[in-house]
């Protein structure tokens, strides 16, 4: 039974990838586009976001588009978006698979995403 604790918050670590650094954040999310989901060489049919150096930020589900700003706070992700009035802040993993990275946003409406190349045009 010991083991079992033991081992518990390996593997829940191991699920959620790394986590990611205020530095990693800010360096990764910039001009990137990020889709929900898995790996996909489009938008086309996904929810995605995508962000801008000025700190800008565009989410779009399927229906719905959603403007705000983002900035990293300590090695937190925050976001206000739409009409919010508080910013919402998450803890980011990174976890890197065979088709590239994939972030998941941990906190309350968080979500995994996967990171596009920094080639994809913007939708």
């Amino acid at each position: 039974m010991f083991r079992f604790f033991w081992v518990l918050p390996f593997a829940l670590f191991s699920c959620k990838g790394q986590p990611m650094t205020g530095a990693e954040i800010a360096a990764l999310l910039p001009d990137r586009i990020m889709v929900s989901g898995g790996p996909a060489k489009s938008t086309k049919n996904r929810g995605w976001q995508y962000w801008r150096a000025n700190g800008t930020t565009m989410h779009s589900g399927f229906i719905l588009r959603a403007f705000g700003h983002w900035k990293v706070e300590g090695d937190l992700y925050c976001e206000l978006l739409g009409i919010e009035e508080e910013w919402r802040c998450y803890r980011l993993y990174r976890r890197p698979g065979p088709d590239g990275i994939s972030v998941h946003f941990d906190g309350t409406g968080g979500w995994t995403g996967f990171v596009m190349p920094e080639d994809t045009p913007f939708p």
